[in-house]
């Protein structure tokens, strides 16, 4: 994410999967697209090189961390899952982009950040990533 990363102080809430092709450059063309990217600005690229990976911090939950849905049939997100991410988004110094599995995800997510100190930047269904990032 380049030059935004690195200008804006903020959290970025989206619902996304990043497609990986056997190219990372190639599978990560439609972001840059919809971010508006050109390749001068472009960095992202270096990110799956093994010399920049090192840098990235990823969180994924373990086995201790609370189960997402109360009941997995009925699709409820759990108060203790909620508040665990929220906890987790938290303790992060910097910019960070948040990924969830859906629009209602990210809205459950958002609506439990409160008061956080960066802003946070939420895509709408239907809505381009360039509208969020300017």
């Amino acid at each position: 994410m380049g030059r935004y990363c690195t200008q804006w102080r903020s959290a970025l809430l989206t619902s996304a999967t990043l497609s990986i092709t056997s190219t990372p450059e190639t599978g990560m063309e439609w972001l840059c697209k919809a971010l508006g990217l050109t390749s001068d600005t472009i960095s992202i690229r270096k990110i799956f090189s093994p010399d920049v990976y090192g840098s990235m911090k990823l969180t994924i939950a373990g086995a201790d961390f609370p189960k997402v849905f109360d009941d997995p049939k009925e699709q409820i997100f759990s108060g203790q899952w909620l508040k665990a991410v929220v906890e987790q988004l938290s303790c992060i110094h910097g910019p960070a982009l948040v990924l969830t599995a859906s629009h209602y995800e990210t809205r459950m997510v958002a609506n439990q950040l409160g008061e956080v100190s960066q802003p946070v930047y939420i895509q709408k269904a239907g809505q381009a990533l360039s509208e969020i990032i300017k």
